[in-house]
């Protein structure tokens, strides 16, 4: 890749699993483009639609809500300006800017809504890929941070490649029960109502599908589409050791950048520190086991946080 070419990444991996701290990282760096909307659910709509959450209902929801604001962003500076006073003026612009800076941000998740409903994929790509390049105007890479694309089946990433044929994807990992019990417990906080300690009983008495704890099914669809130097698997547990120096290198040179100071003991999303009982994390670990076998059969290895709760299966 040339120095002055610009280039489209994605982060992905499972619910819970560091994606949106690693996006904020790179969203924030100099050689990449911000991106407004780090999720855009776009493959996942139109290839993992039963899999994933609603995202024209979400796209909605958030234009309505966003277009609220900017009206009653405008409506504060009209009064301030009203007032006739210098204080007032001042305050007036402040509320204008921000007005404005909201309604870009409206803008973008009415293009999402466009692409996500469009009325068939072709046309979708077309509105996926010209949102990026009438933004991209600075950074050598844009993206699109969606952990759910790790459900995604062969012909998600083809249609991917068919637009970006350089694609490079970062896939984070966590340990198989410790993601799990995250991700319910964020599930119990965004429903009230719902027991965590339930939900997880449900999930394993039902036999339910490990969703983006399932590991190797991903390793298969990316195996089967895209070429293995374009993908970079990442475990959490390295990724936000304060004491490793490989994993967040790891990124940078994937994507060619210059490494940026941070502060990997920050954690965005974080749960509630409801912890698992030890008759759970025994029963989850037994049912979830293949996963652990098979990411180190091919990585050649596993965090020892894995080992330890890996062990509990035996």
């Amino acid at each position: 890749m040339s120095d002055d070419s610009q280039q489209y990444f994605s982060v992905i991996g499972g619910q819970k699993c560091g994606t949106s701290w690693l996006a904020d990282y790179l969203f924030a760096h100099p050689q990449v483009h911000h991106n407004l909307i780090k999720e855009m659910h776009f493959f996942d709509t139109w290839f993992a639609p039963d899999e994933t959450l609603d995202a024209a209902a979400r796209s909605e929801a958030h234009v309505a809500k966003l277009t609220e604001r900017v009206n009653s962003l405008r409506a504060r500076a009209e009064e301030y300006r009203s007032r006739g006073t210098a204080k007032g003026d001042l305050r007036a612009a402040e509320m204008a800017a921000k007005a404005r800076a909201v309604a870009v941000h409206a803008g973008g998740r009415r293009e999402q809504l466009a692409m996500t409903s469009a009325s068939n994929i072709d046309e979708g790509l077309k509105l996926y890929e010209h949102y990026f390049s009438r933004r991209n105007t600075k950074g050598r890479w844009f993206g699109d941070c969606t952990p759910a694309y790790a459900l995604l089946p062969p012909d998600g990433w083809r249609a991917m490649l068919s637009v970006y044929p350089e694609a490079r994807l970062i896939f984070i990992m966590r340990d198989p029960v410790d993601r799990l019990w995250s991700a319910v417990r964020h599930h119990a906080r965004s429903f009230p109502g719902v027991d965590p300690v339930k939900e997880l009983w449900r999930i394993i008495r039902d036999d339910q599908p490990v969703g983006r704890s399932h590991y190797p099914r991903t390793f298969a669809s990316l195996d089967e589409v895209v070429p293995s130097q374009q993908v970079l698997y990442l475990f959490y547990e390295e990724l936000f050791d304060p004491e490793d120096t490989v994993a967040l290198r790891s990124v940078t040179d994937f994507l060619e950048i210059e490494p940026m100071h941070t502060d990997r003991s920050r954690r965005v999303n974080a749960g509630d520190g409801l912890t698992l009982s030890e008759e759970q994390a025994v029963a989850t670990a037994k049912w979830i086991r293949p996963v652990y076998d098979a990411v180190e059969q091919r990585m050649g290895h596993i965090p020892p946080r894995w080992h330890t709760q890996r062990a509990l299966a035996d």
